[in-house]
């Protein structure tokens, strides 16, 4: 489904027609815009996202041979470019360029958005596991002379430390050790869910180990409701915090219609 604005500006020129070619042909769940700039060129966005770049872009050119038509789409990817024209195509027949859009021209994956966001959120993981890492280290902290007056103090009475440092350790390093060591080798999923337009749910899950039913790869559910019961919860936490906010062992908030979680495996 395409949605077409500013569709004065192409009135009566080649593209217009060409893209009503298109329209007969696409689909797609969400409506894309098609933003016509000028007669020569139409900018195509993802309806879903306001702010972000268009998925696609095509004009008419023109040189030393004539009117040609390009297309760049981030789906074209021409290896022996690496300047501007890696994500380009180009062609005189209007017949090739349609095909070259039905092909091209489409929707931002849930994969795609899902990668796109999770830096954010590992970005919080990783400063959580960092915090615990900073505490334990400054709780354990012990210098060659510690370590060498303990050992001969163990040696002469016993096992239980005689120094301030080492009975200092023992009374509460170990338990932030035993939580460092818990955040470092915790076994979660991290998933990210996207709350569409139509209230359906995609769930995108990079890995295989398939807690609370979740499998690798895009999840599709009609509604929050229908998804599985870890990301009720998950996304409900977390609806009651600011955008971009963290959560440990919850997850991240990035908006109002996406989220990365954590699925712990007893769920």
């Amino acid at each position: 489904m395409l949605n077409f604005i500013d569709v004065e500006n192409a009135e009566g020129r080649p593209l217009l027609e060409i893209i009503k070619e298109f329209r007969r042909v696409q689909v797609s769940r969400f409506p894309i815009n098609v933003v016509f700039t000028s007669g020569i060129q139409a900018k195509f966005f993802d309806s879903r996202f306001t702010n972000t770049k268009p998925i696609a872009n095509v004009w008419q050119d023109s040189g030393s041979e004539g009117d040609f038509w390009v297309i760049e789409s981030r789906n074209i990817v021409n290896e022996k470019y690496k300047n501007e024209r890696r994500h380009r195509k180009q062609t005189k027949e209007s017949k090739k360029l349609l095909r070259l859009m039905r092909d091209n021209i489409k929707p931002i994956s849930s994969q795609e958005i899902a990668m796109d966001k999770r830096i954010h959120f590992q970005a919080a993981v990783d400063e959580w596991k960092r915090d615990a890492e900073m505490k334990m280290g400054s709780a354990t902290v012990v210098s060659r002379s510690d370590v060498m007056a303990e050992i001969s103090r163990m040696k002469a009475v016993g096992y239980r430390p005689q120094t301030e440092k080492f009975a200092h350790i023992m009374d509460h390093g170990l338990e932030l050790w035993d939580e460092y060591r818990r955040r470092r080798e915790r076994r979660i999923m991290q998933v990210h869910v996207l709350i569409n337009p139509d209230e359906s749910v995609e769930v995108y899950c990079p890995d295989l180990l398939g807690y609370g039913g979740i499998q690798q790869g895009n999840n599709n559910y009609n509604s929050l409701g229908e998804a599985p019961l870890c990301v009720q919860q998950q996304v409900a936490m977390l609806r009651m915090v600011e955008d971009k906010g963290f959560i440990p062992e919850v997850g991240s908030k990035i908006n109002a219609t996406q989220f990365w979680i954590e699925v712990m495996p007893e769920e």
